[in-house]
């Protein structure tokens, strides 16, 4: 892991997550699991080069992927909500950047 853009001026992304809470919401029921759960917040951080003439359409397309996959990827302890782009973001003048994050809510549960 690094924060440095590749030198290349390939596509990359950065991706972080903020836990907004997380808990355990159960001791030990009478089958002997314990519950936790974690809410908070997924960012995906897309950049692309300006010196590719094809770097808007891609990272468009790229992002909407990502936000399609947030929105239909939904395992049986993992919950995606609220998924949008924000294309709005400043990158630095060598890149095209673009935002797409998504609530989520993980259910654990640890016997």
């Amino acid at each position: 892991y690094t924060q440095d853009e590749p030198a290349d001026g390939s596509y990359w992304c950065r991706v972080s997550r903020i836990v907004v809470a997380e808990n355990q919401e159960t001791l030990r029921n009478g089958d002997g699991v314990r519950r936790f759960r974690s809410t908070g917040i997924v960012f995906a951080q897309l950049f692309a080069p300006r010196s590719d003439s094809r770097s808007q359409v891609r990272i468009d397309i790229i992002a909407e992927s990502l936000r399609n996959a947030f929105r239909t990827f939904q395992p049986e302890d993992l919950e995606f909500t609220n998924a949008v782009i924000d294309d709005s973001v400043a990158g630095n003048p060598g890149w095209i950047a673009a935002n797409v994050s998504s609530n989520y809510d993980y259910r654990q549960f640890i016997s």
